[in-house]
């Protein structure tokens, strides 16, 4: 029997750090080369708000189905993600990881412009 992992979340990038402010290139970049399960990768968008007089540059989506890919295996989406984010300004986060059999794992974002996880035990 396969194990899934399921994916959702969106992260908002501040236009600050960003030089680039019409193409979405630079950011895409930093996502590449995401995690991958048997049948394939975390997908990811990035869209560009376009917006010059807002503090938000844009959001990036993530979101996938990641099967045969376990709870041992999320700190591979946690460490892509805090690679992927680390010369960004991150204004807001929250990517929700479901393991089946497993833990839900919420990555979110600090004042410190840091990535965080924690563990869900049971239901919220």
């Amino acid at each position: 029997m396969s194990q899934w992992t399921h994916i959702a979340g969106c992260i908002r990038v501040d236009r600050l750090p960003v030089n680039d402010t019409k193409s979405n290139q630079p950011i895409r970049e930093k996502f590449a080369a995401p995690p991958v399960g048997s049948e394939g990768p975390i997908q990811y968008r990035v869209v560009n708000t376009g917006d010059e007089n807002s503090l938000a540059w844009g959001l990036v989506y993530v979101y996938g189905d990641l099967r045969d890919f376990g709870d041992a295996e999320v700190p591979e989406i946690i460490a892509w993600l805090q690679n992927a984010c680390k010369d960004l300004m991150i204004r807001s986060c929250c990517v929700k990881i479901d393991v089946e059999y497993g833990p839900t794992h919420v990555i979110t974002d600090t004042n410190d412009n840091q990535l965080t996880t924690c563990v869900l035990q049971g239901t919220c």
